[in-house]
């Protein structure tokens, strides 16, 4: 009886055996087959590779075929971003999805999440400049310059080539984060004290001004509040400093400066809220070219000539941006249709 029973049992787990073979040799040629699409420049291909990730989500070589060949041919594709949070989950320790994943959330302005992946890749590859870079570049633009101190130091040592640009922003860092002696070490270090970089003038102008040394300081800020990027804030601390100097008309004069400067900056926010506004255009874009900011004069009246047309009141103003911007050519031949 015994022996009626096992001849059949093993011709049934034979069959079943040969089956699962035949199934496994198919999913073998067919994920063979899809790594060799995935190496092509084929879009028609996209479909069949999602298909068989869907099914197979642990199939992390494959996965990254996909993605890879996503990234080569279909960058925009919606999806993508959570394949590659899929992928990380599976192999976190590849770099080059790492990366991959860090420039899409910077892109998309979620500098939190992006800073989260370079500081992941420096932790993987200490020497990886460009990710260090993208770490100072979140740091700044979030306002939190001195969580990037240690990928300055970093830099530093590993571009010394940009020592001084390097240089000024861990001793802004420094200064940012209360550490005074750290900054001034930081620009003795590395900044030539002839330098004409502005964020360095106005470091050395604030650190004067901690010195006492208030006339080196206002000569320091006066300068550093040239360029416009930093104007705001350099004029601020000349104020503090003439009045320190008790240079008291000099520092109210200052202080009606900085005014003015606010009072464009808002002139600008609200051209930029309000796009379909032409008489703010117009007036931002004067704004700007009062701030010495052409580019952004430029950019606003460009905008609003796409999207209301030609119009007498846009001429002048983008005349004088393309004529500030060294663009004659183009300052000409809008200066003759504004005088028509």
């Amino acid at each position: 009886m015994v022996r009626r029973l096992i001849i059949p049992a093993i011709v049934i787990g034979l069959l079943i055996g040969g089956w699962y073979w035949n199934r496994s040799s198919e999913r073998t040629e067919e994920r063979d087959r899809l790594l060799r699409l995935a190496s092509s420049n084929r879009p028609a291909v996209l479909d069949d590779l999602l298909r068989y990730t869907a099914s197979h989500p642990d199939d992390f070589e494959l996965l990254w075929a996909t993605l890879d060949f996503r990234l080569r041919c279909v960058p925009d594709h919606a999806s993508i971003e959570s394949d590659l949070d899929r992928y990380l989950e599976l192999q976190p320790n590849d770099l080059v999805a790492r990366r991959s994943r860090m420039a899409r959330r910077a892109a998309r302005g979620l500098h939190d999440d992006a800073l989260d992946d370079a500081l992941q890749v420096t932790k993987l590859a200490p020497d990886d400049a460009a990710a260090h870079i993208a770490i100072v570049n979140l740091c700044q633009s979030t306002g939190r310059l001195g969580d990037a101190i240690p990928s300055l130091e970093t830099l530093l040592a590993l571009r010394p080539d940009s020592r001084e640009e390097f240089g000024e922003l861990l001793a802004k860092a420094y200064w940012e984060t209360g550490q005074a002696a750290r900054a001034r070490a930081a620009l003795e270090n590395n900044v030539s004290p002839t330098s004409e970089r502005p964020m360095a003038k106005l470091i050395r102008g604030l650190l004067c001004v901690e010195d006492r040394r208030h006339d080196e300081a206002v000569r320091l800020l006066r300068e550093a509040a040239r360029p416009p990027e930093q104007r705001s804030v350099a004029l601020y601390h000349l104020s503090q400093a003439l009045r320190a100097a008790d240079r008291t008309t000099e520092a109210r004069s200052t202080l009606r400066e900085l005014e003015q400067v606010k009072e464009r900056e808002r002139l600008l926010a609200d051209a930029r809220q309000r796009a379909f506004d032409t008489d703010l255009q117009v007036r931002a874009a004067r704004a700007m070219l009062l701030e010495d900011r052409p580019r952004e004069a430029a950019v606003l009246i460009e905008a609003a000539i796409a999207r209301h047309g030609v119009r007498d009141e846009f001429r002048e103003p983008l005349a004088e941006a393309y004529r500030k911007l060294g663009r004659s050519d183009l300052a000409s031949q809008w200066q003759k249709k504004s005088r028509r």
